[in-house]
């Protein structure tokens, strides 16, 4: 194994090397999976990859033992996404080019056609992390580009070191989600998989254009602007007040709720009303539970006033909204 050791640090040319030989491979007509443990002296934990045409999307999720280190010359030609589920990862493509610190939450993208760079994963208590790759040729394809069209231009997509990291939202984790608990076999997989990738690329897409000048302008107050947005959409039973999310974030009550309302567009009572919701609505059509628990499960311990806040948004009770779900369209 050609790997540089250095205290409490690996250099590694890939993450192959880091990796049991030995491993799972499923093989199916129009894409494959790889599983394999990470070796006991550099972590504890697993990589799984998925490859079809013109995709290749890992997994990382280990107990980092040291701090990995890789380098060295790739060449891409791909649009390469990266979230950062938990812990923290250092990027530098070359060494003109600054570095791009990612943090937990966090995402990336940009279009590379060559990189001869390096990036750090830090030692931390558990590193997660979702990486896809996407060919010019899958682009092309899916976005309905012609043959001369610039995918850069097209997609708005600047380089890293211009664009940098920028926090993911509750919807891009629960697609991440999704994406790693989906239970579909053969080609529906690949379906499934496929169409999450290219809703979290749509997703992805907006928000660099979106939040871009906001980032540079003030970038720890809009991190921890879209960390309230994480603690609200966590647990819709709690009720925090502005004063403990103030404190949660270290942010006083002006810039929370100012920032707050520039960024997602509402205040932060509408913006957790409209999450509390958009999650009774899919309760009461995808399940059977009562009114009563659903109340409960999106923090109204009586139903009255659950009712009342429901109707006041779709103009019908979440009785009617339920047998009429296909006709009733909500307002949020």
């Amino acid at each position: 194994m050609n790997n540089q050791k250095y205290w409490d640090c690996t250099v590694t040319k890939g993450i192959m090397p880091l990796l049991k030989k030995s491993g799972k491979i499923t093989s199916k007509n129009t894409y494959t999976i790889r599983e394999f443990e990470f070796l006991k002296e550099y972590a504890d934990g697993n990589y799984k990859d998925f490859c079809s045409e013109g995709v290749h999307m890992s997994y990382i999720d280990a107990k980092l033992k040291k701090d990995i280190h890789i380098e060295g010359k790739k060449i891409f030609n791909s649009l390469i996404l990266s979230f950062l589920i938990n812990g923290e990862l250092l990027i530098q493509l070359d060494e003109n080019s600054s570095k791009i610190i990612c943090e937990k939450q966090e995402s990336c993208m940009a279009y590379l056609t060559e990189a001869n760079g390096y990036c750090t994963y830090n030692k931390c208590k558990q590193l997660k992390e979702l990486k896809i790759r996407l060919s010019p040729e899958f682009l092309k394809k899916h976005l309905l580009l012609n043959e001369n069209e610039d995918i850069k231009d097209v997609l708005g997509i600047a380089t890293i070191q211009e664009k940098g990291s920028i926090p993911f939202s509750i919807k891009t984790e629960e697609i991440i989600t999704e994406i790693l608990s989906a239970k579909f076999t053969d080609n529906s997989k690949r379906l499934f998989i496929e169409s999450k990738i290219l809703e979290l690329l749509a997703i992805q897409i907006n928000e660099n254009i979106t939040t871009h000048k906001e980032l540079i302008s003030n970038d720890m107050i809009t991190k921890k602007i879209y960390e309230v947005e994480r603690i609200i959409g966590a647990d819709l039973t709690a009720l925090y007040s502005i004063q403990q999310l103030t404190k949660l974030v270290s942010l006083n009550e002006f810039v929370l709720k100012k920032e707050f309302k520039r960024i997602f567009k509402k205040t932060i009572f509408d913006y957790t009303l409209s999450l509390k919701m958009k999650k009774a609505m899919k309760l009461l059509i995808h399940t059977n539970k009562p009114i009563y628990e659903i109340s409960d499960s999106v923090g109204y311990k009586n139903p009255t006033h659950f009712t009342a806040a429901f109707k006041k948004l779709n103009d019908c009770t979440p009785k009617k909204y339920r047998t009429n779900e296909k006709t009733v369209l909500p307002i949020l």
